[in-house]
């Protein structure tokens, strides 16, 4: 934003997680002097999503978690996690270095990596990993191998590929409702744009009645973006009006 370049894409703000755009726009020297700001709030439709993850059971004592896979100093960091969330795969010794590597690698896979159980046995384990790309993370699931090989256990590998499956449909269907209600932010983002670059003409439409009563966010936006300009068409006429005024009375 400080170089004047848009931003588009989640934020962390006052404890909450939203989708959001901001716009810089500059003055005539071509300086930031301001920032265009919408967001939307996914926190509950998150903490949901966060829930039926971390209710998967896999295998006897598997469990899934996400993975953040954006660059920067969080990658690598774990998201959910039933008792590691907010540390780092790479923390886990090698096993989790070779974990994040596999899985930054290819969009959805199995693996199989040498892990300690409770006694401190290295124990095979198998792993299944896919990535939801448009939030930059991964679900990976999984279990000691043990515990899929015998037939009685064929069922549970069928959950696992159903349960990593269900977690992408869940975050899939996310992302639909997300980009549905911020389908209208690009118009009205449009229409601030023109209006940050002097133009007044700017006609803004509201998908509702002017005095419709609405809990729209959106509604209430482009609504309040359309009273702005009102007010701002009004100053500058009165403005023109003086000045044809003061014209008047000097030429004469």
């Amino acid at each position: 934003l400080i170089n004047g370049e848009e931003y588009r894409g989640p934020a962390y703000l006052f404890g909450r997680h939203y989708m959001t755009k901001y716009i810089p726009f500059k003055n005539t020297q071509g300086k930031v002097i301001g920032i265009l700001y919408v967001g939307f709030d996914y926190t509950d439709r998150l903490t949901a999503l966060k829930k039926t993850i971390s209710e998967l059971k896999v295998g006897e004592t598997g469990f899934a978690y996400i993975v953040n896979l954006k660059p920067g100093s969080k990658q690598g960091e774990l998201i959910l996690h039933p008792e590691a969330e907010g540390r780092k795969l790479s923390e886990f010794s090698d096993t989790g270095t070779q974990v994040l590597t596999a899985v930054q690698a290819s969009d959805h896979g199995t693996l199989h990596v040498p892990f300690a159980d409770p006694q401190g046995e290295i124990k095979d384990k198998l792993i299944a990993h896919a990535k939801a790309n448009s939030w930059g993370w991964a679900v990976v699931a999984g279990s000691y191998t043990e515990e899929f090989i015998t037939e009685s256990d064929q069922l549970r590998i069928e959950m696992i590929i159903l349960s990593v499956v269900c977690a992408l449909l869940i975050s899939g269907l996310l992302l639909l409702a997300l980009r549905v209600k911020l389908k209208p932010i690009d118009k009205i983002c449009g229409y601030m744009e023109a209006i940050g670059n002097g133009d007044l003409t700017t006609r803004i439409e509201t998908d509702m009645g002017d005095n419709a009563d609405t809990n729209n966010e959106i509604h209430k936006l482009s609504r309040s973006a359309k009273t702005t300009v009102a007010g701002l068409r009004k100053v500058t006429g009165e403005l023109n009006s003086t000045m044809n005024t003061i014209q008047s009375h000097l030429g004469t």
